[in-house]
């Protein structure tokens, strides 16, 4: 579990997702660090919510191929 923004994995950025999969990764691992700031009772970074519907965007775009 990472516990910094900068140490979330590749798939977490868009444009590095190439597939569906990819994306499902990515948003799923968000979702970890945002539930993990949420209970440290610490404010969720305005960067995770910005990656995260970037992500399900992409994820919609590839779905509809």
């Amino acid at each position: 579990m990472a516990k910094t923004l900068k140490k979330l994995s590749s798939y977490t950025s868009a444009r590095n997702c190439t597939d569906f999969m990819d994306c499902e990764y990515g948003i799923r691992e968000i979702k970890e660090y945002m539930d993990y700031k949420e209970k440290k009772g610490h404010k969720i970074p305005k960067n995770a919510y910005i990656k995260f519907y970037q992500l399900k965007k992409k994820q919609d775009k590839l779905r509809k191929k």
